[in-house]
């Protein structure tokens, strides 16, 4: 049991629940904003989910997640949307030993010199996607970005490809649309009642065809360049150290694990675009970037492009609030965090705090020019996470969606259609 005696100040108990969930869903960040504002950096509330503490400065969440990672575990609902109906992976091991050793097991398949194939592999399906919408004057933009990440996670990580939209040929197979696409996943009310509630991407129940590839790549090992393939060697040196099972809950985890982010980050990425003047500089960029025969990390990461989906990806973070709820009592910033209560770190308020970026209302690209990112705003800065557990592909999907970028610009002007939200105009450059 909590006590409200043991908790930082602010509107915690039953008697503030109802009123702050209410607001919290009208305005989420208002609402977060507001009680950082009354009560201080570190500060409580409840939504009707138990008491949460809100921690909302740079150096405080730094120390939070490089010190006390291992005090604190995903809730449930987080952990039920990355592991679908399947098994634990990275993103959802809870024993801070376990996911310490599997992250590195895992860190090598990420590794700078394994960009490249991977970049190459995202620039085909780009131009393949970019060049289907001949004919078309609109897309859902959204939905075909999701479908675009599909195809380079299934590509990447099993060496397949999503049926319907290749042939298969040289590949480890093709899977089906719903395996490749997924389901979305709304949190019960049981888990995350009231105000928490949301909807993202997992892995369906039916994932048939993905496991007879993992099996037949376990049973009859041959190199073919991707993920599992790593996955299948460290498997076949110490069967124990990576059983059978912990390569599907890794590879089902991966296949999904851009499905949410993405989209929802290109997506904006488009809208700044358009709302402020920026497709002749992204243009420009293209023609450099989507007419090289091999992508450049250098290049990509010094690009206009890169600063300006930094940029939106600041304003617009595909994970403005991370959750985490206290598995073992711990102390910081002098208060006492007790086990059981929920913590709360905001991206999305501190990507547009004064304290670290200048003007934070305003686009400026310019803050990441030549790709770096200004000292003061290093600690705020957390579009994937921060601390030990950050994404573990974050380098090589801010690379990809710049791959992205590049491919579909070079081919179509996008506009945000006035009356649907998802849908944008499109019109071919000439």
């Amino acid at each position: 049991m909590v006590r409200l005696s043991d908790l930082p100040p602010g509107p915690s108990g039953a008697q503030h629940a109802r009123l702050n969930a209410e607001f919290f869903k009208r305005d989420p960040l208002g609402f977060l904003g507001q009680l950082s504002d009354t009560f201080g950096d570190v500060a409580s509330f409840d939504l009707g989910t138990g008491p949460i503490v809100l921690v909302n400065d740079g150096d405080l969440v730094r120390d939070l997640f490089r010190f006390h990672e291992a005090h604190m575990r995903k809730p449930r609902f987080l952990r039920d949307s990355n592991r679908g109906h399947w098994g634990d992976g990275l993103t959802t091991l809870d024993d801070p030993d376990v996911w310490r050793a599997r992250r590195y097991q895992l860190l090598p398949l990420f590794r700078a010199a394994l960009r490249k194939p991977r970049l190459l592999i995202a620039a085909e399906l780009a131009r393949s996607m970019a060049e289907s919408w001949a004919g078309r004057s609109s897309v859902n933009l959204p939905h075909e970005i999701r479908l675009l990440t599909a195809r380079i996670a299934l590509r990447t990580v099993i060496d397949a490809d999503l049926e319907g939209y290749a042939d298969g040929r040289g590949r480890s197979g093709l899977v089906p649309f719903a395996e490749g696409y997924g389901e979305d996943f709304t949190s019960p009310a049981d888990i995350t009642p009231g105000a928490l509630r949301m909807t993202r991407p997992r892995a369906p129940k039916d994932m048939d065809s993905v496991r007879s590839i993992i099996d037949t790549r376990i049973g009859d090992f041959k190199d073919r360049g991707d993920v599992l393939s790593a996955l299948v060697q460290m498997h076949l040196a110490d069967p124990e150290t990576l059983t059978r099972q912990d390569i599907a809950g890794e590879v089902i985890q991966m296949l999904y694990a851009g499905h949410l982010t993405i989209p929802l980050a290109l997506t904006a990425l488009w809208r700044d675009v358009h709302d402020y003047s920026l497709d002749e500089q992204v243009a420009a960029d293209a023609m450099t970037i989507d007419g090289a025969p091999e992508p450049s990390a250098q290049v990509l990461g010094a690009s206009r492009t890169m600063a300006i989906l930094r940029e939106s990806m600041r304003l617009s973070p595909p994970a403005p609030i991370l959750y985490r709820e206290v598995s073992r009592g711990f102390e910081t910033a002098g208060c006492q965090m007790v086990q059981g209560v929920g913590l709360w770190v905001s991206p999305g308020l501190l990507h547009r705090d004064t304290r670290y970026f200048s003007d934070p209302s305003n686009f400026i690209p310019d803050r990441f020019a030549a790709g770096r990112i200004p000292q003061t705003a290093a600690k705020a800065y957390m579009p994937f996470g921060a601390g030990p557990r950050v994404c573990i592909a974050a380098a090589q999907s801010l690379l990809q969606m710049t791959v992205i970028i590049a491919a579909i610009t070079g081919r179509w002007s996008l506009t945000p259609s006035a009356a649907e939200p998802e849908v944008f105009d499109l019109q071919p450059r000439i």
